[in-house]
């Protein structure tokens, strides 16, 4: 399996939901947008040598199983989308992430997994 793990666009959102020295043992290939550490200083290379792979964020979407962004995606990536794809991060099914499940995950029957800090949960729409 291939998880990717993309900027996230979430306005006002600067965190990483991934650092290079994290990445130990990994059994699956991980693949981060260019530039996912830059808010902290982290350049991509620090990510290389940690054993991803660095890729566009269009091209994460299209050859990753799996997505992790710490916040909700927003509008302009749902087009990325594709069915059967797993989302990982703080989605808010039932708050403000309403509308991306009514629209994005229940149609493209996305695997979400909701990382809230209170009720983590999966939720797989067939």
């Amino acid at each position: 399996m291939r998880i990717g793990f993309v900027v996230s666009n979430y306005p006002g959102e600067k965190r990483v939901p991934l650092l290079p020295e994290d990445i130990k043992n990994f059994e699956n290939d991980v693949v981060i947008e260019k530039g996912l550490g830059a808010s902290m200083g982290i350049s991509d290379r620090a990510y290389i040598v940690a054993g991803c792979t660095v890729l566009s964020r269009r091209q994460v979407f299209a050859n990753c199983n799996t997505i992790v962004s710490l916040k909700l995606l927003q509008a302009e990536d749902y087009e990325h989308l594709r069915e059967g794809q797993m989302i990982i991060g703080w989605t808010h099914p039932e708050e403000t992430g309403k509308s991306f499940m009514d629209e994005q995950a229940i149609p493209k029957k996305l695997i979400i997994v909701d990382l809230d800090n209170i009720t983590p949960r999966s939720e797989e729409h067939t």
